[in-house]
C-alpha cells in the first residue's frame, strides 16, 4: 500500500509533468503496473490531455498579450517619432513579466510558437536606438 503523497506524486509527474509511466515508475519506486492502474481508476491520460491544453492556452494568451504590449509600445513611437520613457519602461516589464509567466509554467517566449514574429518586432527598430522622452 503506498501513501497518498506517493501517489500525488505519481499523478503530478506523469499528468502535470507529462512524463511516461516508466519514468515516473523509475522516480518514485513504484511498479509500471501499479502506475497504470491508478490512472486509469483515475484518467490520469484525459487530465493529461486536459491539463496540457490548458498550458498552452496559457501560453497562447501570454503571448498575445506581449506581442500587444510590443505593437503598443511601436504603435506609440511610429505616431510620434519617440517614447515617453515610463511608457517605455512599463511595455518593457509587461513583457518580462510575462516571461516569467511563461518561464514558470515549463516554457519561455524562445521556446513558444511565434517567437520569430515576436522577436522580429522586438528588433525593428531596436529599442536603444530610439529617441526617447525624457
Amino acid at each position: 500500500m503506498y501513501t497518498p503523497d506517493v501517489r500525488r506524486k505519481a499523478y503530478n509527474l506523469f499528468v502535470k509533468s507529462g512524463l511516461p509511466y516508466e519514468e515516473v515508475a523509475r522516480r518514485i519506486g513504484v511498479s509500471p503496473s501499479n502506475l497504470k492502474e491508478w490512472g486509469s481508476k483515475g484518467k490520469w491520460a484525459a487530465q493529461r490531455n486536459k491539463h496540457q491544453a490548458a498550458i498552452e492556452s496559457i501560453e497562447t494568451t501570454i503571448l498575445e498579450t506581449a506581442r500587444l504590449a510590443v505593437n503598443k509600445l511601436f504603435e506609440t513611437y511610429r505616431d510620434t517619432g519617440n517614447f515617453r520613457s515610463q511608457d517605455a519602461f512599463a511595455h518593457v516589464k509587461t513583457i518580462e513579466c510575462l516571461n516569467a509567466m511563461l518561464t514558470h509554467i515549463g516554457t519561455s517566449v524562445e521556446q513558444s510558437d511565434g517567437v520569430l514574429e515576436f522577436l522580429k518586432v522586438l528588433t525593428r527598430p531596436k529599442i536603444s536606438e530610439l529617441k526617447v522622452d525624457r
